[in-house]
């Protein structure tokens, strides 16, 4: 999303100054429609956005910019990804052009399928002599999930040139490493590993982030035989997607509470 934030701003700002616009009235009604869009995801109301992003494209394709309707598509991926809108997401990848950033937006719907091998086979290569630490994490992240031969060398790759300055990157990194020891039967580093994440992301007020990070520690507590904290701790995730209006993943953890609430039913009754 970042990208196509930035080139957006870039266009926006040249409608802030003080001069006055004289571009057609479509094309400005174009951008402003796009610039509604990346301000409401910007404000997590991905519903909103994606109904602003399908504006924004029909706009374009009424004045044949092909350009815009390209970045009124990605950005509409984004959002639908943002809420698992899943279906909407493979048919606008569908309209695109082929490029890295199609194939990296294949894998991250692959990966929201649960299909994490085809995920990760979809990932775009990336140079040896243009390192990217971002999508490294990410390889890992799909390689992991896929039970892939080649966590260990991504691994001890990324270990070696970690710059733990950057936050963000530093947070993935540690939810990363979680999995990993979980793995290793290591659930008490795994939980002190995803509650420093979990700090970012507050801190950061990441609401997705945060969701995501609390269903991963739920999951450490439900290895560590701790049903309560496991779930209050999902009760607490619950909370933050149904603001997201996030249908799938309410529906999981809808599910993943009732059957924490049946087995202290059939406990209740068993005593």
């Amino acid at each position: 999303m970042i990208k196509y934030v930035l080139i957006l701003f870039a266009i926006s700002l040249s409608a802030c100054t003080t001069q006055q616009d004289l571009r057609p009235p479509a094309i400005i009604k174009s951008e402003a429609m796009l610039y509604q869009g990346i301000k409401a995801y910007q404000q997590e109301h991905y519903h909103l956005a994606i109904q602003l992003f399908k504006k924004s494209h029909m706009l374009y394709q009424s004045i044949d910019d092909q350009k815009g309707q390209a970045i009124a598509n990605y950005n509409l991926i984004e959002a639908a990804l943002a809420v698992h809108q899943l279906a909407l997401v493979k048919q606008t990848i569908n309209q695109l052009d082929p490029s890295d950033n199609k194939s990296q937006l294949l894998a991250r719907y692959l990966f929201a399928n649960k299909n994490y091998q085809a995920a990760l086979l979809a990932l775009p290569q990336t140079s040896n002599n243009t390192p990217d630490l971002n999508q490294d994490l990410i390889r890992l992240k799909f390689a992991i999930f896929a039970k892939s031969t080649l966590v260990e060398s991504k691994y001890k790759a990324i270990k070696e040139q970690f710059d733990s300055s950057n936050k963000a990157q530093k947070a993935l990194f540690n939810r990363l490493e979680s999995l990993i020891a979980v793995q290793n039967n290591q659930p008490e580093k795994a939980l002190n590993l995803l509650k420093n994440s979990l700090s970012y992301y507050k801190s950061m007020a990441n609401r997705r982030a945060i969701a995501t990070c609390l269903q991963e520690i739920s999951i450490i507590y439900s290895l560590q035989k701790d049903p309560k904290n496991a779930e209050d701790t999902l009760k607490r995730a619950l909370l933050i997607r149904t603001w997201l209006k996030d249908g799938l993943k309410i529906q999981k953890l809808q599910g993943l509470l009732r059957q924490y609430s049946n087995k202290s039913t059939t406990k209740n009754h068993t005593n």
